[in-house]
């Protein structure tokens, strides 16, 4: 679950995202063969004047249009070096 500013508000939903990261963590380790835990390439919501603040919605839950392409770009390279690796067993 990527980071957001609703995060920062509630505790709750930070351990939520924290737990629920932890556990995916674990499942994918256990099943390499098969699938790949990809960390998510923005690891803080850090606040509207912060140097990434552009790659947020207003909102401080959503990306910008700037802040998908990021993702997107940023995961691409993991994704599919694991789509190579699974292809070739």
């Amino acid at each position: 679950i990527p980071p957001s500013y609703w995060q920062v508000q509630s505790k709750a939903a930070a351990a939520l995202a924290r737990d629920t990261n932890d556990a995916l963590r674990e499942w994918c380790s256990k099943r390499a063969d098969v699938t790949r835990f990809v960390p998510f390439p923005i690891d803080a919501w850090r606040g509207s004047k912060a140097d990434d603040a552009h790659l947020w919605s207003p909102d401080g839950l959503h990306f910008s249009s700037e802040g998908y392409r990021f993702v997107g770009e940023a995961l691409a390279d993991p994704v599919e070096a694991a789509l190579r690796d699974f292809a070739s067993k």
